[in-house]
């Protein structure tokens, strides 16, 4: 009496085909692991961003003064504390009660020019995952100063 059974060429055949659909999903669970990955050190790449942002247009709209400086801006509030904000060798610093703090942000400038009205303005570059993002701010002296111009500019002359 014979048993009715696979042949080894026929167990070969499927060990082989499993091995295939095997590798083909450990590749793709790698794949989106890998995609994962990037995504989530973009998001926080931008999200530094942001909040470096925020931090300083907060910075510069509560300080009563943005004052020039060679290599970035000092901003001075009204109970006197100062801000620095600076580019050392292309390194971001911001100096807050003297403590001084280096951030992550590489290959960022400052420069100060003057816009078609002749006021000073500050023109920060940062590269943000080879994407330059900018942000620029005018050096004004006291906020009365700019709660005058803004009432010449807009109540006044209408």
């Amino acid at each position: 009496m014979r048993i009715k059974a696979f042949t080894i060429l026929e167990i070969v055949v499927t060990i082989a085909i499993t091995a295939i659909l095997v590798t083909l999903v450990y590749g793709a669970i790698n794949f989106l692991n890998a995609q994962n990955y990037r995504e989530m050190r973009t998001k926080d790449r931008v999200n530094e961003w942001m909040i470096l942002r925020k931090q300083m247009i907060e910075d510069v709209y509560l300080s009563n003064a943005v004052i020039r400086l060679e290599d970035g801006m000092e901003l001075i509030s009204g109970s006197g504390e100062k801000v620095v904000y600076r580019v050392n060798n292309g390194v971001l610093q911001i100096e807050e009660d003297d403590v001084l703090t280096t951030t992550s942000f590489k290959d960022a400038s400052c420069t100060w020019v003057f816009d078609s009205n002749d006021q000073e303005l500050c023109e920060w570059t940062f590269n943000v995952m080879e994407e330059s993002m900018e942000l620029s701010f005018y050096a004004f002296s006291t906020r009365a100063d700019r709660v005058n111009e803004w009432y010449e500019k807009e109540v006044v002359k209408k």
